[in-house]
């Protein structure tokens, strides 16, 4: 997907755009159309167009921001090339527009700076009352001819309330031929209308692996009680990793199947999130001899990505394929 001659906001929607083995696809940048002034300084003047790419987070509400949304803040507009607006003093910001509770994951800026110069950047964060404010992320970058700087999110970044404000600032040299160029900005976060993220199913656990599969295999049987990774896909035969982050690692919660093989009598299994020191529902029940079965659930993950399993009656080899996350 390529974000080319924007407005001064497009929004797509990045869902199983050719993904890759780390399940993010690419999407290109190229400079934003504008109106050149007479007044470039030469050491700017012969620049190519801001291009670039950045990684889509597979569920995530991709906004592209154009030049037009930077305000000038303590300074004046150096001038306006075609890709850049440049700052001659103060700072440049832009409100990102985000809507209440959306969770903010990645932030990439298009700039350049003069020779010589780092150009800082920050994405604060003020709350809409007014008691707190911060910088969520930051980053710097350098380069006459171009500089893309990415600012990623903390893991479970946190969503905004009512009235909250995200602003994105660039603040770099000063002087009259030092001037900060700033030009398009991708931002990527979590839409709450849209919290659930379908994916291929992928396998993650198969008690029958092999041991040097590198996890802890054999038939369940009361009173088992695993904790099971559940980020990584696995190949289907051996259990070696295959992808190393098949769900990304901002995800709270999978939706899963889970299989039971080779079942002796009257057996269940109960999954649950980690922290949980029992169970009060099972998640599939079986009743004869050699049964195999398999029933759909959902549950939080903790941290390192693992939920766990319980055996109670009977015993059985277990098989678990995700097939989507929760934001």
């Amino acid at each position: 997907m390529t974000i080319e001659g924007m407005g001064p906001i497009s929004r797509r929607r990045a869902l199983g755009i050719g993904a890759t083995a780390a399940g993010a696809a690419a999407i290109g940048i190229v400079g934003v159309p504008g109106s050149a002034s007479a007044s470039s300084p030469a050491s700017h003047a012969a620049g190519p167009a801001l291009a670039g790419a950045v990684n889509a987070i597979p569920g995530a509400t991709v906004v592209a921001r154009s030049m037009a949304a930077w305000q000038v803040i303590g300074g004046a507009v150096g001038y306006v090339a075609p890709d850049c607006v440049y700052a001659n003093g103060g700072f440049a910001q832009m409100d990102l527009g985000l809507p209440t509770g959306a969770q903010l994951i990645q932030v990439d800026v298009f700039g350049r700076a003069s020779v010589g110069q780092i150009q800082s950047y920050s994405v604060d964060w003020r709350s809409g009352d007014g008691s707190t404010s911060g910088t969520f992320m930051a980053g710097s970058g350098s380069g006459l001819a171009q500089q893309q700087v990415s600012m990623i999110a903390p893991l479970h970044p946190p969503a905004l309330g009512t009235g909250d404000q995200v602003v994105v600032n660039c603040g770099g040299a000063t002087g009259a031929s030092a001037n900060s160029a700033v030009g398009t900005v991708v931002v990527q976060y979590i839409d709450p209308r849209s919290a659930y993220q379908l994916i291929d199913p992928v396998r993650v656990y198969d008690s029958r692996w092999p041991a040097e599969s590198g996890v802890m295999v054999g038939v369940f049987h009361a009173p088992t009680v695993r904790s099971l990774d559940c980020r990584a896909g696995r190949d289907l035969a051996t259990g070696a990793v295959t992808v190393a982050s098949a769900i990304p690692d901002f995800a709270k919660a999978i939706s899963f199947n889970l299989t039971v093989v080779a079942a002796s009598p009257l057996g269940y299994l109960a999954v649950t999130p980690t922290s949980s020191i029992s169970y009060t529902a099972s998640s599939i029940n079986w009743s004869t001899m050699g049964e195999t079965i398999a029933n759909g659930g959902a549950v939080e993950l903790d941290p390192a990505g693992d939920m766990k399993v319980w055996a109670g009656g009977g015993s059985a080899h277990v098989i678990v394929d995700v097939t989507g996350y929760y934001f």
